[in-house]
């Protein structure tokens, strides 16, 4: 992380284009070494002006269900090899507890109204 440079979210997004935005991190965090990172920026955005943020990720205990790895090692690693960490419903709502995050909306998100097939877990804060 040293030759990393951060830029903060006030030069990345101006205050006129933040006020009322809902900001969007569709299966971004399960891709993150540090996922704490992200949820310090969405919550920098939303003390700003945004009005919610959505955070989504793939559900461990429904999205992997037809991989036969997966469920006789339902501890392991994730199946696929670019996952840092898979949550299910639960997990992922005691981690954003655990970074402070007390006010979201933690819900199902199905993957199409077709099939309403469980695949993930969706979060909106603010």
């Amino acid at each position: 992380l040293d030759s990393v440079i951060w830029i903060t979210t006030q030069q990345l997004v101006p205050d006129n284009i933040m006020e009322d935005a809902v900001v969007v991190a569709a299966d971004v965090i399960e891709h993150m070494l540090h996922p704490e990172k992200l949820i310090q920026i969405v919550r920098s955005l939303v003390e700003r002006g945004a009005a919610a943020a959505v955070i989504s990720t793939p559900d461990s205990a429904t999205s992997f269900l037809q991989n036969a790895f997966w469920r006789d090692n339902p501890h392991g690693p994730p199946p696929r090899a670019q996952d840092v960490q898979i949550w299910s419903n639960q997990q992922f709502s005691t981690f954003l507890q655990c970074e402070g995050v007390l006010d979201a909306i933690i819900m199902v998100r199905m993957e199409n109204a077709r099939d309403v097939f469980a695949s993930g877990v969706m979060a909106i804060i603010g």
